[in-house]
């Protein structure tokens, strides 16, 4: 083996682990932050369109921590040209921020691309729901208000879900330290 053909396959290893680690790194080992299964007959998730975009499976964590919690959804743009989510708004906070895993940040803008979908999880992209007014129980409903870039505005009603069985201590973990 040369010494280019090592480089190269230590480049290729360090990249893999890389991606695994940013996987990872904001409890997407966490079945609390996981939607039911493909196919499974849980709880109705909220569903909005405005326009060209629209969003499906909006849903929000029972939280773990009193204050704090995220929500989660797909947003597809059935338009032919790009656009971003940049606002979000909370029935529950006045503190939402677009929030994203890789870069343990917030950011400024999420993309959604012209004929393609952006799917807002705990391992990506997602809202984070900062100095929650009060208890979400399992059962109450989230009112989300999304601005695009477009000026494109969607309200949708994201349900609170439970975490899943056997998650609740792994559920005290997810987004801690990243404020």
């Amino acid at each position: 083996m040369t010494h280019t053909d090592a480089a190269h396959r230590l480049a290729g290893m360090t990249i893999t682990v890389a991606a695994a680690l940013a996987l990872t790194a904001c409890g997407s080992g966490d079945a609390a932050a996981r939607p039911p299964a493909e196919g499974d007959t849980g709880p109705e998730r909220g569903t909005a369109a405005a326009g060209e975009l629209r969003v499906e499976d909006a849903w929000v964590p029972e939280p773990a921590a009193p204050d704090t919690g995220a929500a989660y959804l797909t947003v597809f743009n059935d338009a032919a040209g790009d656009d971003a989510l940049v606002a979000a708004r909370a029935s529950v906070s006045d503190d939402v921020e677009l929030y994203s895993t890789s870069r343990m940040a917030a950011v400024e803008e999420i993309p959604v691309y012209g004929g393609g979908s952006t799917e807002l999880q705990s391992s990506g992209f997602h809202l984070m729901l900062n100095g929650i007014d009060g208890p979400l129980p399992a059962g109450a409903t989230v009112e989300l208000t999304l601005t695009f870039a477009s000026g494109t505005t969607i309200e949708v009603g994201a349900p609170v879900l439970e975490p899943a069985a056997g998650a609740e201590e792994n559920a005290e973990e997810e987004h801690t330290g990243h404020h």
